[in-house]
């Protein structure tokens, strides 16, 4: 017989919903309290980038979800546990823990991403600013 439209509704659905959603699991405790260990969270990929969004950073072929804290161009410093965004203070109610003193320049691809739980969290500090193309996606749920 003959295709029908609905015969190619339901693979084309498919194939949007994930192409633009995905599920991922929280591993270790680097986002906690806002997220804890073993959750599943649903990502979308495309969106652009807002401070203090939470991301999926793909880390040497690792994903990892971090929050976003500097975006392209700006300079971000941690101060007396207080965060400067181009030398103003910016409320990060986020953050859980004490945040030592650093200070990053940015360039136009880099994005500063940073774990909630700031005293266990392995991020931009350590692996330094991450590219538009690490960030996979955007946690939404």
């Amino acid at each position: 017989g003959s295709m029908k439209v609905r015969d190619f509704i339901l693979p084309v659905l498919c194939i949007v919903v994930v192409a633009v959603f995905y599920p991922i699991q929280i591993v270790g405790n680097s986002m906690f309290p806002t997220l804890k260990d073993g959750e599943i969270g649903i990502c979308t990929r495309i969106s652009n980038i807002s401070r203090f969004d939470i991301v999926v950073v793909n880390q040497d072929g690792k994903k990892i979800i971090k929050r976003v804290i500097g975006l392209p161009n700006e300079t971000i410093e941690y101060k007396d546990n207080q965060l400067y965004i181009n030398n103003s203070l910016v409320k990060d109610s986020k953050k859980v823990g004490f945040t030592k003193d650093f200070k990053v320049k940015l360039g136009s691809d880099e994005y500063f991403c940073m774990g909630d739980n700031r005293e266990h969290s392995l991020d931009s500090r350590k692996y330094g600013a991450y590219s538009r193309k690490q960030i996979m996606g955007e946690k939404i749920l």
